[in-house]
């Protein structure tokens, strides 16, 4: 239930406390729950589902990288350029390139 309420709202302003606050329950037990049963802690959950829409969008639209960072939550635009470097190993403009 908790992950498919972060799974709906990942592109929003979401946080551990929002999420803990929303369920009801400590952000502390939230945070261990959740790393015990996904097996990443919260904020890596969270970027690595954003990274993937990212993905996706950057292959099948044809928005703008900042654009497609915005959509997916990340109002800073270099930040959403360092973490889908660290998770994906190339920059998003060059997965662009890639798959056109």
């Amino acid at each position: 239930m908790i992950k498919m309420y972060v799974d709906e709202h990942c592109c929003e302003y979401i946080s551990l406390s929002s999420v803990a606050e929303e369920f009801g329950i400590g952000e502390k037990y939230l945070g261990k729950l959740f790393k015990s049963y996904m097996r990443e802690n919260f904020t890596a959950y969270i970027n690595r589902i954003r990274i993937e829409r990212a993905k996706n969008m950057l292959v099948q639209t044809q928005l703008s990288v900042k654009d497609i960072s915005e959509i997916c939550g990340y109002s800073d635009y270099p930040y959403f350029a360092r973490v889908f470097k660290q998770i994906t190993g190339i920059s998003a403009t060059e997965m662009r390139k890639r798959d056109v």
